[in-house]
């Protein structure tokens, strides 16, 4: 857990779209207990701000009823198993990727910034029609925190919360 910047108003994240338009999508990013409100997509990034002066560790979901309800959340992945903060993953590495971590490990900084590339995959629905999925993950790497989950085509999936602790 990271400790309160004392005396910060708030902490304010950029968060940059990338790759596959995903222009009115909604994103949220969960930090238990603690979520922040969803934010829609505009002009390609969203803005989160967290009034304690701190991020803690924690989780994007980007979603869009456009994409197939595949009955699972996907999370957007912080590092791939193999990589280090800092790289550059290419799509082809992303969907070949078969164990990621999904929770940023959160920031102290007054402002911060993420890149994340966004990606279509093909997937079945619930109804087993072939529909687009969102493959989304961040570009460079990031430090993230928690245990390695199972990837399909790159995606972790949840049902569910995630624990970043």
């Amino acid at each position: 857990m990271i400790a309160p910047v004392y005396g910060a108003e708030s902490t304010t994240l950029n968060v940059k779209f990338v790759g596959s338009d995903c222009e009115g999508c909604e994103v949220s990013y969960s930090s238990l207990p603690d979520d922040a409100p969803p934010v829609k997509i505009k002009n390609n990034a969203a803005t989160f701000d967290f009034p304690e002066g701190t991020i803690d560790p924690g989780y994007f979901i980007i979603s869009n009823p456009k994409f197939g309800f595949i009955d699972a959340a996907t999370v957007t992945v912080m590092q791939y198993k193999g990589k280090s903060a800092g790289q550059k993953v290419l799509r082809k590495q992303a969907k070949s990727a078969k164990r990621a971590r999904v929770c940023w490990e959160g920031s102290q900084s007054v402002t911060d910034s993420i890149t994340i590339r966004l990606s279509m995959v093909k997937d079945k629905d619930m109804s087993g029609k072939t529909t687009q999925s969102i493959l989304s993950w961040a570009r460079p790497t990031q430090d993230a925190v928690g245990p390695y989950s199972r990837t399909s085509k790159g995606r972790v999936l949840i049902n569910g919360d995630v624990d970043c602790s």
